[in-house]
């Protein structure tokens, strides 16, 4: 992709690539998997066309170093959301980018979308986010593949603060959320905005 493009989604097995040289890829349509190695300086962004919330699933390790964003289409609120296997700093499912908090967007409005951890392994990352308006504009899966009975764990572990986006003193809220029963940790700190 040489600057930004809209597809419906994305899909490929183990071994196929999508190159972002800039911009952003958006993905608006379909549930799909991508399995194959996304890199590049651009991003990815996961919304919806229409009053269907959207999941994309990503389960290798991408190199992409733009940022990664899961938003709505600003007219339906639905529960987008990118379902990862890699959370790890490095190469991760959401890329390598710098742990700022840019370039996480978590602003899905009241649609109760966000970010899901599906993985096998402990992970641990340094990575803020920032923090879209609404009732339910970020949340949080800690969903690990549960192997007998240890279920893997994540670790936000930047003490550093959670930006937000949208107008001051708005309601904006975050869910951490999961099935799985393990030690989780948030050391980010959630100031007033």
């Amino acid at each position: 992709i040489r600057s930004s493009e809209t597809i419906g989604g994305l899909a490929g097995s183990i071994g196929t690539f999508a190159i972002l040289d800039a911009g952003a890829l958006t993905m608006r349509n379909a549930n799909l998997t991508f399995s194959g190695i996304i890199s590049g300086g651009g991003g990815i962004t996961r919304t919806n066309f229409d009053a269907t919330a959207r999941v994309s699933t990503i389960t290798n390790k991408n190199t992409y170093t733009g940022p990664t964003t899961i938003t709505t289409n600003g007219v339906n609120f639905m529960g987008n959301r990118f379902d990862v296997y890699h959370l790890a700093d490095g190469a991760s499912s959401l890329g390598n980018a710098a742990n700022d908090a840019s370039n996480l967007v978590i602003n899905t409005n009241t649609g109760a979308g966000g970010l899901r951890y599906l993985g096998f392994t402990d992970q641990a990352t340094s990575r803020l986010f920032t923090i879209g308006s609404g009732t339910s504009a970020a949340n949080i899966w800690a969903d690990g593949t549960v192997i007998g009975t240890t279920a893997p764990k994540i670790e936000f572990t930047n003490p550093g603060a959670i930006a937000f986006a949208g107008a001051a003193n708005s309601t904006q809220t975050l869910v951490l959320r999961g099935q799985a029963i393990t030690d989780n940790l948030f050391a980010p700190q959630l100031t007033n905005n």
